[in-house]
């Protein structure tokens, strides 16, 4: 219960710092494909970890070994994340002047 709390004070900050760097960051034109990937990759982190999680639950493997297997797709989306990033939501024009 007490996990939860923390986790939902978390969430209570990330989020709208997240929606506020995003409106900074992105001008009018683009703002409203940065959201739809900002609430996109939200909900399906949501519905792919519980999933992930669920079924990595009744695996009893090594603590190397588990944190392999949450490590190693978080590395993996992590990258394609940045790979849409910079390749599909910035247009060219704009590509080398926002950080990467």
């Amino acid at each position: 219960m007490v996990l939860s709390a923390i986790n939902g004070v978390g969430l209570s900050l990330v989020i709208p710092n997240a929606q506020s760097i995003t409106a900074d960051y992105y001008d009018e034109l683009d703002r409203g494909k940065a959201f739809g990937a900002l609430y996109m990759t939200s909900a399906l982190g949501g519905a792919f970890g519980s999933l992930y999680a669920t079924n990595q639950g009744r695996c009893h493997t090594t603590c190397c070994s588990q944190f392999m297997q949450v490590a190693m797709p978080n590395a993996v989306s992590c990258n394609c994340l940045r790979w849409l990033h910079n390749h599909a939501l910035v247009p060219a024009e704009h590509s080398h002047s926002r950080l990467h």
